[in-house]
């Protein structure tokens, strides 16, 4: 069978080269991939809601499928919000002899309900707003102060030399997109994957295990008993928030996982 495509859905103040290096692992193994630029990062001035980043993520998910292909999501932090909301519906072919998303895998990523935003279920969690990590400017983007902190928030396991590259390559991020709750929750129809991060400083270990927690409670609720773990799978990994550059060939395996788990 053929491979399924791959979308690569990075964070907020991120750019999906981040994925470079799992991108390059996977297309040795014949995965086609597409890189989807968030509307959120960059802009000035930013974007006023997120549904601008939902159309970007919905309209590459459906222009493979139209082509006939399967096509899986990889989603990080923020990226998990947009993404579990363009993806209603998308679990089945939309035309005939469409393709359809046969999984979504959330890397240290937001996995919410509805009605709830990220910075919203960070704080339900213990996470605390640290206002001493970034700017706020006047056209409503924020800024993360490129300094060390940031360096350790979000790639804590590379290199001083690496880390600092990274840092200097994020953008700016629309405020607003992250105050804004989720109106869906894709991993309720599409079978999911999370990818949890254990050394994660910018959203702890504890905030995404209560996420799957609710998540696994959810379907247990509208599935039955065990369902929930059957349809959300989690694996760990000792990383940083940012594992497909710390680890790239354990994040890429369990991408790979994913993405042929039907084909076994």
């Amino acid at each position: 069978m053929s491979r399924p495509v791959i979308l690569y859905v990075a964070g907020a103040w991120h750019s999906p080269d981040a994925f470079d290096k799992v991108i390059a692992l996977l297309s040795a193994k014949r995965f086609p991939s597409r890189k989807i630029h968030l509307p959120s990062v960059g802009r000035s001035p930013p974007v006023s809601s997120i549904e601008p980043d939902v159309e970007a993520i919905r309209s590459v998910a459906l222009s493979e499928m139209q082509q006939g292909h399967d096509i899986c999501v990889v989603c990080h932090s923020y990226g998990g919000v947009p993404t579990s909301q363009a993806l209603k519906g998308l679990g089945r072919p939309q035309t005939a002899g469409g393709g359809r998303v046969s999984a979504i895998i959330y890397i240290a990523a937001g996995l919410l309900v509805e009605g709830v935003s990220l910075s919203g279920a960070i704080a339900a969690h213990g996470g605390a707003n640290q206002s001493d990590a970034y700017t706020l400017l006047d056209d409503g983007n924020i800024l993360l102060k490129k300094d060390v902190n940031t360096a350790h928030a979000f790639y804590n396991d590379l290199s001083l030399e690496e880390a600092a590259y990274w840092v200097s390559k994020l953008g700016t991020h629309s405020a607003v997109t992250l105050n804004l709750p989720a109106n869906y929750a894709a991993w309720k129809d599409i079978p999911s994957w999370y990818l949890l991060c254990m050394q994660d400083q910018a959203l702890k270990p504890e905030i995404q295990r209560a996420l799957v927690k609710e998540a696994r409670e959810y379907l247990d609720e509208a599935g039955g008993p065990g369902t929930g773990a059957h349809r959300l799978r989690m694996e760990e990994i000792d990383t940083s928030h940012s594992p497909f550059l710390s680890r790239p060939e354990r994040t890429a395996a369990f991408i790979e996982e994913a993405a042929t788990h039907e084909l076994n």
